[in-house]
């Protein structure tokens, strides 16, 4: 079955505390079973903010009020799929409960990682470009 090219932008965040990150497990697609950003597609009329805070609450279950800081746009071509991803930063004070569950989508579940402890081989690209970008690895 030959797939027609497609396009998607998503918003994403790489949210911190006390020296961990909250990724998201990925349940589909070709980074399938790879710790991934939080975050997703951009719904009709939603600005990237508003996309940002709904994704967090349905993969994480976390209700914030912050406000992402932007550090970068990402493009990147795979399997007849471009995606565009605006990823954003969030520094929380502490670590806080969340989601392990899935949100019964594309994530089955959310996990705080030490930064310092991850491992390479089970992170999605967009989250060692993050990683790389902010200097956490070279």
């Amino acid at each position: 079955m030959i797939r027609e090219p497609s396009q998607r932008i998503g918003s994403y965040a790489f949210i911190t505390a006390e020296q961990h990150v909250l990724l998201s497990l990925l349940n589909r697609g070709p980074n399938r079973g790879k710790w991934t950003l939080v975050g997703g597609k951009i719904e009709w009329g939603e600005t990237p903010k508003q996309a940002l805070l709904r994704e967090i609450e349905e993969e994480a279950g976390l209700e914030l009020d912050v406000n992402p800081v932007l550090i970068d746009v990402f493009s990147h071509q795979v399997d007849q799929m471009h995606l565009i991803g605006i990823i954003h930063r969030i520094e929380l004070p502490k670590i806080v409960e969340c989601r392990s569950d899935g949100d019964g989508l594309s994530s089955d579940g959310t996990k705080w990682f030490l930064i310092s402890e991850l491992n390479q081989a089970e992170l999605n690209p967009s989250v060692l470009k993050v990683l790389h970008l902010l200097n956490y690895i070279r």
